[in-house]
């Protein structure tokens, strides 16, 4: 992690590894729940994978698809309503 410099902009992350489960599985978006206290709907998962979004979603996290347009991302985050 401190190899990859945009992480420091995050509150917090989880590795397949240390969580010792991996996407798409139902433990690992538990697993992400649990440890920062979300709540799946009101939670945000962004990936390129068609399979682990279908996870996050039937897990009942909101997901986004990425398929690598950045301004797109920007758009739909941008779209979001605001957490207090």
């Amino acid at each position: 992690y401190k190899e990859i410099p945009i992480l420091k902009g995050f509150d917090g992350y989880v590795f397949s590894a240390s969580a010792g489960c991996t996407k798409p599985s139902r433990e690992i978006f538990s697993h992400l729940c649990d440890k920062f206290d979300l709540t799946p709907c009101e939670t945000l998962f962004v990936d390129d994978s068609i399979k682990n979004i279908n996870g996050a979603d039937k897990f009942g996290i909101v997901a986004y698809h990425f398929l690598g347009n950045a301004d797109e991302l920007c758009s739909y985050l941008s779209s979001l309503p605001r957490v207090k």
